[in-house]
């Protein structure tokens, strides 16, 4: 009948009682030998730590007939404070060799409604409850999920919509810039967000995404870079704002070079022996987003064939049809781009940006139009 006191942490909002019974609950029959029920009740009561009021008393938790060990709990909401918990067993001792009664007092445990992690920025966290078992005990060897990023996305006209999930490369792009990862947010006087928008619907025709989990602590740009290289683009800073550029074969030709407003003019070929494939590491969302690999095949070689293979890499990339789309891209890119081609323009007659199509008119290429 004694109580049993413990004390919860400080500026506790709630807590929960944890008892069991190891030796099981039960009563052994005299006459057939079989378990019968038994039941114990367990008394809860606390109070404010230092004042004399307690709650009222009243039995919590009841144990009936179990063979096996049996475990109770009991949790209560209280008003923040340090609480002084006592448990005690309200039913008397058996004192009996055919009874099995006894109950242990196991945990305390006392929380406060607050985030457990004290953070400045957002952040994606998950809750979760387990009942342990004689399978799970103590921690959890593994745990995943999948998460999207909130953030704002280009949903067409009139406007950008904030708070959608999206792996969009051209919305992360923008997220990146003015995200709450970013000490310095860009204001939107410094975004093109003409390109942007192109180049979203760009990404989303080709299918293109990223998805990395990014651990690592790596600039702005750098990562701006990886994203942009998943939607096949990369970056610019052209009249102080931020964009992209990206391999539009029907934009409109901006500037024309010639003899008479160029010079210096030079080309260089590198020849290479070019692989028969591409190996490429990559996490497979289709497989669990787990390491996989995927060789992409040059035309004429096949897995029976092909003996020359390189690696590459395309970050944040998991989707295996987009992997073959980028592998086959950048084999034609290396047999139809051979050549840099080089020449010097006085400041005077320089027109085109970075990215604009421009055409070349030459007579060392005999290429262009005639004279």
């Amino acid at each position: 009948a004694a109580w049993v006191s413990q004390t919860t942490a400080v500026d506790t909002d709630w807590f929960s009682v944890d008892t069991s019974a190891p030796e099981g609950m039960y009563s052994i029959n005299s006459e057939t030998g079989n378990a019968d029920n038994w039941t114990v009740y367990v008394d809860v009561r606390w109070r404010v730590a230092g004042t004399l009021a307690w709650t009222t008393q009243f039995s919590a938790m009841v144990f009936s007939r179990s063979t096996g060990a049996a475990r109770r709990g009991f949790a209560a909401s209280v008003a923040r404070a340090q609480y002084e918990v006592q448990v005690r067993k309200a039913s008397r001792d058996a004192n009996s060799d055919k009874v099995k009664d006894k109950i242990v007092w196991t945990a305390l445990r006392s929380g406060k409604n607050v985030s457990p992690i004290l953070f400045p920025k957002p952040l994606a966290l998950t809750a979760i409850r387990i009942k342990a078992t004689d399978q799970l005990s103590g921690t959890i060897n593994t745990f995943n999920g999948i998460t999207t990023s909130l953030v704002t996305t280009w949903v067409g006209l009139p406007a950008w919509a904030p708070n959608l999930a999206s792996n969009v490369p051209a919305d992360l792009f923008r997220h990146v810039l003015q995200g709450p990862a970013n000490a310095r947010p860009v204001p939107d006087s410094q975004i093109d967000f003409q390109s942007l928008q192109d180049w979203n619907v760009y990404c989303v025709n080709q299918g293109f995404r990223y998805n990395k989990v990014i651990t690592q602590k790596q600039s702005i740009y750098a990562t701006l870079v990886e994203i942009a290289a998943a939607g096949r683009a990369v970056v610019t800073w052209i009249d102080g704002k931020w964009g992209v550029i990206w391999d539009q074969p029907a934009a409109p030709i901006v500037q024309h070079f010639t003899p008479r407003n160029s010079w210096g003019f030079q080309g260089q070929r590198v020849y290479v022996q070019q692989p028969h494939g591409w190996r490429v590491s990559f996490i497979n969302e289709d497989n669990g987003f787990t390491a996989d690999e995927r060789i992409v095949y040059d035309d004429g070689w096949d897995e029976t064939s092909a003996t020359l293979f390189e690696g590459i890499q395309f970050e944040g990339v998991t989707d295996p049809d987009a992997i073959w789309k980028h592998g086959r891209y950048r084999i034609a890119d290396a047999r139809l781009r051979p050549e840099n081609v080089t020449l010097n323009v006085g400041w005077e007659h320089l027109v085109c940006t970075r990215g604009d199509r421009v055409r070349v008119t030459h007579d060392v290429l005999l290429v262009g139009l005639a004279s």
